[in-house]
């Protein structure tokens, strides 16, 4: 038996144009972004991308996908936590999804649970670096090629994004 992981297209390894994204949520060029990308379920873990944001005001958090019932919930926590560092982008056509990824500095996959995490590609094709939970599979998918954190450890993860928001080396490492 031979394993075939999943794959993405050779079109997406094309370093796409950032500045559309930054232009439309007004990011400039110095500021750091973290994007969480997914369906927005409660399983995909992105409330801990809103917790996050509350540890690094000056970065800019953004989250974005489809909405799968969460939405509301992680705009509410937002707006709990007083937060004005966290940007949602629902519904991101496919045609623009990469320049999403590309606009980011750090990609951080905080789901709960998945088989592969076919996102972490997308984010890799970009070359940004990603942190992302130990859950499933994921960590086969990151190897050596990213940071892994604890599911639902908040010091871990904030120890983690830290040591690349602030090591501008270690995120042009991953």
């Amino acid at each position: 038996i031979r394993l075939i992981p999943n794959g993405i297209p050779k079109n997406y390894l094309k370093k796409r144009n950032s500045n559309i994204i930054r232009k439309k949520f007004n990011f400039k060029k110095n500021e750091i972004v973290v994007l969480s990308f997914s369906r927005m379920h409660k399983s995909k873990g992105l409330d801990l991308s809103v917790r996050a944001a509350n540890f690094f005001p000056k970065v800019k958090f953004l989250i974005a996908g489809v909405d799968a019932g969460e939405l509301s919930n992680l705009k509410k926590l937002s707006s709990e936590l007083g937060l004005n560092n966290v940007y949602f982008f629902s519904e991101v056509p496919e045609n623009i999804k990469l320049n999403v990824f590309s606009a980011s500095d750090i990609f951080f996959f905080p789901s709960h649970y998945d088989a592969f995490g076919i996102v972490l590609l997308e984010a890799f094709s970009q070359r940004i670096a990603v942190v992302a939970s130990n859950a499933g599979g994921i960590p086969w998918v990151v190897d050596g090629a990213g940071l892994i954190f604890k599911d639902n450890n908040i010091d871990d993860l904030k120890n983690k994004l830290s040591l690349l928001i602030n090591n501008s080396k270690i995120r042009t490492k991953f």
